[in-house]
C-alpha cells in the first residue's frame, strides 16, 4: 500500500486486516514469533484511537518502537515532520523500507531497543514515542524510557494489561510497586482504554491497555529517580512485612551512594510509619527518604 500525499492520518490501513497480515507474512517468509512478542494490531478503530491519542503535528519528531507491518507508521508519516521506526525483526525492517520507500520523512532502523545506547535510542529532537510494545519485553523497554537522562515529553503505548496496571497503580493497590512509584515521580499517566485480544493477530491470551505518559516538569533528576528505584527494589522484596521489621532485620545490597543506614528513626523523620508496609507508602515519601539517605551527614 503506497501512502498518497494528503491522505488523512486516521484513514484506514490494510495492514489491520488479519487476512492481509497473513498474506504479507507469507510473502516475506515470516511468521509471528513468540520470542519477539509479535502480536500485530488488527483493528482499524484501535489504530485510529492510537493515532488520535498521539496528537501529532507537522513539527513532531516521532519515535516508533516495533512498527511491525506499519499499521501505525502509515498514519504517523502523514502528519509528523519525521518518524524514526526501530524494528528488531530484520525481515519486517526490510518490508517497511520497501513499503514506505516514498516517505522521505521516515527512517527505519533495524535494531533492538534494549541493546541500543540511550543516545542511539532517543534522538535529541524527538518529542513522542509510540509503540505496540512486545509483550515479553514491555517492562524493560519502558524502564529505559522512564529513566532516560533526556526524557521524552510524551509516550503513547499499548501494553499488556498486567504490566500496564503496574505503571498506574496507587498506594494500597495490589499492583502498586517499584514501577508505580518511580513512574509517578516523573510522569502523569492516563489510562485511555482496555483493548481486547481480538484486536490483534495472532490473538494473545491477555487484554491490553492503551496508556498515555506525559512528563512532569517538576520531576526529580534522573539519577535521584534511579536511586529511588534501587532502594525500593530492595524494600519491596519484603513487601508483606512492616517497614520497621524490614529495616531491623534486613540490610540492603551494596548501594554505594548510601551515606547512612536505613533506620526506624530515619523512616520517622521522613514521616513514614514503621507499622506501614511498603505498598502503603506514597512515591513522594520514598523520594524524601532517598534524599535523606543521599545527603552527607
Amino acid at each position: 500500500m503506497e501512502i498518497r500525499s494528503g491522505t488523512s492520518y486516521w484513514a484506514s490501513d490494510e495492514m489491520t486486516r488479519p487476512s492481509r497480515i497473513r498474506e504479507v507474512l507469507r510473502e516475506i517468509g515470516a511468521r509471528p514469533r513468540k520470542s519477539l512478542g509479535q502480536n500485530f494490531l488488527a483493528d482499524g478503530n484501535i489504530r485510529k484511537l492510537i493515532l488520535d491519542t498521539c496528537r501529532i503535528t507537522p513539527g513532531s519528531c516521532v519515535l516508533e518502537i516495533g512498527p511491525g507491518l506499519g499499521a501505525i507508521t502509515s498514519g504517523l508519516i502523514q502528519v509528523a515532520g519525521s518518524v524514526i521506526a526501530i524494528e528488531k525483526d530484520p525481515r519486517l525492517a526490510v518490508f517497511l523500507q520497501r513499503r514506505f520507500r516514498h516517505a522521505a520523512n521516515l527512517t527505519v532502523h533495524p535494531g533492538d531497543a534494549l541493546k541500543m545506547t540511550q543516545e542511539e535510542l532517543i534522538p535529541d529532537d524527538c518529542d513522542l514515542m509510540v509503540s505496540n510494545l512486545p509483550y515479553r519485553v514491555a517492562s524493560p523497554i519502558m524502564v529505559r524510557f522512564l529513566e532516560a537522562p533526556r526524557p521524552l515529553p510524551r509516550m503513547v503505548v499499548t501494553i499488556h494489561k498486567e504490566a500496564g496496571e503496574k505503571f498506574i497503580a496507587r498506594p494500597g493497590d495490589r499492583n502498586y510497586g517499584v514501577l508505580s512509584l518511580v513512574t509517578a515521580l516523573a510522569w502523569r499517566v492516563r489510562r485511555i482504554r482496555e483493548i481486547s485480544p481480538n484486536c490483534f493477530f495472532p490473538r494473545p491470551e491477555v487484554w491490553s491497555l492503551l496508556l498515555e505518559f506525559e512528563s512532569r516538569p517538576d520531576a526529580p533528576p534522573p539519577e535521584l529517580r534511579t536511586r529511588v528505584r534501587q532502594l525500593t527494589s530492595w524494600i519491596f522484596t519484603q513487601r508483606r512485612k512492616k517497614l520497621g521489621t524490614i529495616v531491623r532485620k534486613v540490610r540492603p545490597p551494596r548501594l554505594i551512594w548510601l551515606r547512612c543506614p536505613v533506620t526506624e528513626k530515619l523512616l520517622q523523620e521522613t514521616g513514614i510509619s514503621v507499622e506501614s508496609r511498603p505498598e502503603q507508602v506514597p512515591p513522594e515519601k520514598w523520594l524524601q527518604l532517598t534524599e535523606l539517605l543521599t545527603r552527607d551527614t
